[in-house]
């Protein structure tokens, strides 16, 4: 496990049931072409859609997140379990 992995998972939380259902229900909603896993494009969806709630992600922790779960333009997708990691930290 590399130094990111441990400190993702180090910050992660307990969730209630209420709380991972609203992860799934936003991993899906953010799925457009329903293939389980989150491309570059839906990526920056979910990004935006985040900033228009209020979430303050600075451009360097959004890159840092494309780095370290290694989404790119040309391929490496986000999965379910990544986002789940994400959303509870």
């Amino acid at each position: 496990m590399n130094t990111a992995e441990h400190t993702r998972r180090r910050k992660r939380r307990e969730l209630t049931p209420e709380q991972k259902q609203e992860i799934v229900e936003a991993f899906d909603l953010f799925d457009t072409d329903r293939d389980h896993s989150l491309s570059y494009y839906e990526f920056k969806v979910w990004i935006v859609a985040l900033r228009a709630l209020g979430f303050e992600l600075k451009k360097q922790e959004v890159l840092q997140i494309l780095e370290d779960y290694n989404i790119k333009e040309d391929g490496g997708n986000l999965t379910f379990d990544d986002f789940n990691e994400i959303g509870s930290s």
